[in-house]
């Protein structure tokens, strides 16, 4: 089974993913939007399984079978960090942790891959911190947000 398989009705998003999940060199950061109940949370986690998935023929990544797509759909895989808050805000102590674990290498995929859910969600000072952190990152990270407002703001002043 596919990690794209949870992805019904989906057929351009998982066309548009599978499409970055392939490149040797994918986009270091994607905003992946939708109205609740969209499957954003499940098509970023496609992506993240995708772009850390074991099958050396680019064709066949996201296979869902291997040991990183299984990891990755269960929240353990050691390259991926997701941010998500059980409160009303993501806090600036939570941005400036994420931003400290995204320094490091990845451990065991290609790639270290961060899902901020709910990113609206940031306070002003979290979203100044993950943006100052941004700009000293390497493009080796991939980070994908679901509903973006803010950090799509930080992103078009730039």
């Amino acid at each position: 089974m596919s990690v794209w398989d949870d992805l019904v009705g989906q057929d351009a998003v998982v066309d548009q993913l599978a499409r970055a999940a392939r490149d040797e060199q994918p986009s270091h950061a994607w905003l992946v939007t939708g109205p609740p109940g969209s499957g954003r949370s499940h098509a970023a986690l496609a992506l993240a399984a995708a772009l850390l998935c074991e099958q050396p023929d680019p064709a066949d990544r996201g296979c869902g079978e291997c040991s990183a797509c299984r990891t990755v759909r269960a929240g353990s895989h050691a390259d991926l960090t997701v941010l998500a808050t059980q409160g009303l805000s993501i806090q600036v102590r939570d941005a400036r942790e994420l931003a400290a674990a995204a320094q490091h290498s990845p451990s065991v995929g290609p790639w270290q891959v961060i899902l901020i859910e709910d990113a609206d969600r940031l306070t002003e000072r979290a979203a100044d911190a993950l943006h100052r952190a941004a700009r000293d990152l390497s493009f080796d990270d991939v980070r994908v947000d679901h509903r973006p407002d803010v950090l799509a703001d930080d992103v078009a002043r730039q």
